[in-house]
């Protein structure tokens, strides 16, 4: 293993309650953490175009994510959409 995975499992062991999830959103990455829907996908939920969605993102309404670290690979993580559903 990795001396670096070794010492991230280390903290992450010795922290009650911390996940590798945790420390990543501590870091602040944009991993796909839990489902990720398509422009598509979320056009349908918000009940708008695909179109609006690239508003959305133009005017950082909303974030995307890169799951393959392709930057034409478009995700939304299923909590930002929720989120954006209860302020509509």
């Amino acid at each position: 293993m990795h001396p670096t995975s070794i010492a991230i499992k280390a903290i992450i062991d010795a922290t009650p309650g911390y996940t590798l999830q945790t420390l990543l959103d501590d870091l602040g990455s944009k991993s796909v953490a839990g489902p990720a829907l398509t422009s598509k996908q979320a056009a349908a939920r918000l009940n708008c175009s695909v179109r609006t969605i690239f508003y959305m993102i133009e005017t950082n309404r909303l974030k995307t994510i890169h799951p393959t670290g392709s930057r034409r690979t478009l995700r939304f993580r299923e909590a930002d959409i929720a989120a954006l559903e209860v302020s509509q």
